[in-house]
């Protein structure tokens, strides 16, 4: 017993050495690409790789938009390229591959915006759906892209609603107005009244500091030993996800649905 406590002491030692002393990768002649850069965090990353003296492809819905527009205004040393990019078009983004190919070297990192939500899926099934498939393939590109020297890493933020305004607030009429028959014979209006309620109370308390979010997305992509998560959350979120890690789902859902519903 004795010996594995010494080990893993001696492991912590030696990691912490290893970060302390690791050498950050110079920004100057390495290019980014950033998708969903009108607005959010996409918006705000390439304003700060841009001052630390990245190159930024930065890929916009609406280039001429106000977003893409305060990008470009922002640059004056033409680091700054913005790139209509429809995520959802296989022909664009086809056209981006070929851009980032022509003017990248092959060698690089990927980073991925995934969520909290990946974990915890309250009253957002489908967003947390879509980030939980995110984790996976994230999962699987980074062991598959070892062989190539490619990093791979996931941003996990928590609840950073007034920093992104990610999800404008919605009156219960509106909700319930856009509602089929069916749903509103499954759902009372005063039940779709108390979950509005819940959700933009969970807005209105969302972290308006950004940069935590984009600290560790630089360090994603600076660090010589970028780690393959990043969970960037409040301590009762981070305690939330730990909690759904190892409780017994039917315990779990317990707790959530006398904490939210």
């Amino acid at each position: 017993m004795y010996i594995t406590i010494l080990i893993l002491l001696l492991s912590i030692v030696i990691f912490a050495r290893r970060r302390r002393n690791r050498v950050f990768l110079d920004p100057e002649e390495r290019a980014v690409l950033i998708t969903g850069c009108d607005s959010g965090f996409g918006n705000q990353l390439a304003r700060r790789l841009l001052d630390m003296g990245f190159t930024v492809f930065a890929t916009c819905l609406f280039p001429e938009g106000e977003g893409a527009q305060s990008l470009l205004n922002y640059s004056s040393s033409g680091k700054m390229r913005v790139i209509r990019l429809d995520v959802t078009s296989d022909k664009e983004v086809a056209e981006v591959k070929q851009y980032v190919q022509d003017n990248l070297p092959a060698q690089g990192r990927m980073v991925f915006m995934s969520s909290i939500s990946s974990y915890l899926s309250v009253m957002n099934g489908i967003y947390a759906m879509s980030k939980a498939a995110l984790e996976k393939f994230g999962d699987s590109l980074r062991l598959d892209m070892m062989r190539n020297g490619v990093k791979v890493c996931l941003i996990e933020p928590g609840n950073y609603a007034n920093a992104t305004n990610i999800q404008p607030r919605k009156s219960t009429d509106d909700i319930w107005n856009s509602l089929s028959a069916d749903a509103k014979e499954s759902y009372s209006k005063e039940y779709v009244e108390k979950v509005n309620h819940l959700v933009n109370l969970s807005l209105s308390k969302g972290s308006s500091k950004s940069h935590e979010v984009l600290d560790a997305i630089v360090d994603a992509l600076t660090s010589p030993t970028p780690k393959p998560r990043y969970l960037v959350a409040s301590i009762a979120e981070k305690i939330s996800v730990y909690l759904y890690l190892w409780l017994p789902t039917s315990l779990f859902d317990k707790i959530l649905s006398r904490a939210f519903v």
